[in-house]
Parts: structure tokens; C-alpha cells; sequence
């Protein structure tokens, strides 16, 4: 069942299955299909999200990160 990124609880993993928007500055930033990432912690100020991707952390802001679609790590593990 696919997600938005932003869904995932704290800690939670996920791989990016598609993005719909903010493709560009997010395939810069090294954000992009087939790719893992981890929800780190969410700011309580703007609400931006701490995330990690191929050992960086990376902070998005919500709109970015209600773009990324992703397939939750444990179905993923179920499905093989």
C-alpha cells in the first residue's frame, strides 16, 4: 500500500515509488525512485522533516515531503 512520505511514523522506512511534484530539486538533492528513506523527526515549527537517504540527512518541507510516494519497509520485506 503505497504512502506519502509525511504518513510514516518516526523511524519508519520506506522506499520512494514515485514523486509527483518538486521532482527536480528533489532528484538534485539526491531524492529520487528506488531510493530508501527514512523519517527522521518532524520540526515543530513549519513542521519541515528531518529525513535520511544514502547516510545524509536531509531536511524537506512538508510540501516537498507530502510528494515523495513510498512503499512502507515492512510490506516490502512481506512481499519477497
Amino acid at each position: 500500500m503505497l504512502k506519502k512520505f509525511i504518513e510514516l511514523k518516526y523511524g519508519e522506512e520506506g522506499i520512494i515509488t514515485d514523486i509527483t511534484g518538486f521532482a527536480a530539486e528533489l532528484n538534485d538533492i539526491g531524492i529520487y525512485k528506488g531510493k530508501t528513506i527514512r523519517m527522521l523527526s518532524v520540526l515543530p515549527i513549519r513542521k519541515n522533516v528531518i529525513v535520511a537517504i544514502m547516510g545524509q540527512r536531509i531536511i524537506l518541507s512538508p510540501e516537498m515531503a507530502s510528494d515523495i510516494l513510498v512503499e512502507p519497509a515492512m510490506e516490502t520485506e512481506f512481499a519477497r
